[in-house]
């Protein structure tokens, strides 16, 4: 998790390259920093190791979904956390992501 006086995306590019080295299946990025997200996104996809972006807005987790994040986060009941989506909304994102990516060609 990173705080706003924090480079997330030049930490988290350190990080990989040791999640790399140790063959890490998964690398989590949780962020407050909206400024942060753009960057961010630019993670997922450029390495072997899944990369799973999380915001704290839930407008950029939505975005997060529909660009691949290798993990995301729903609630059953209520909101469990900042900017915590409800399983009825992440599943509704999912289905904007198929039809994006059919329409789109990028299955």
């Amino acid at each position: 998790m990173f705080s706003k006086d924090v480079n997330a995306y030049e930490l988290a590019l350190r990080d990989l390259d040791v999640a790399r080295r140790f063959r890490a299946l998964i690398y989590k990025v949780f962020s407050i920093n909206d400024d942060e997200f753009l960057n961010l996104l630019r993670l997922l996809g450029i390495y072997d190791v899944h990369v799973a972006v999380i915001p704290r807005n839930p407008a950029y987790r939505a975005v997060s979904i529909i660009m691949n994040t290798a993990l995301m986060y729903c609630s059953v009941r209520g909101r469990t956390g900042p900017g915590q989506l409800s399983i009825g909304l992440c599943n509704k994102v999912k289905l904007l992501k198929v039809h994006y990516r059919c329409s789109t060609g990028n299955n």
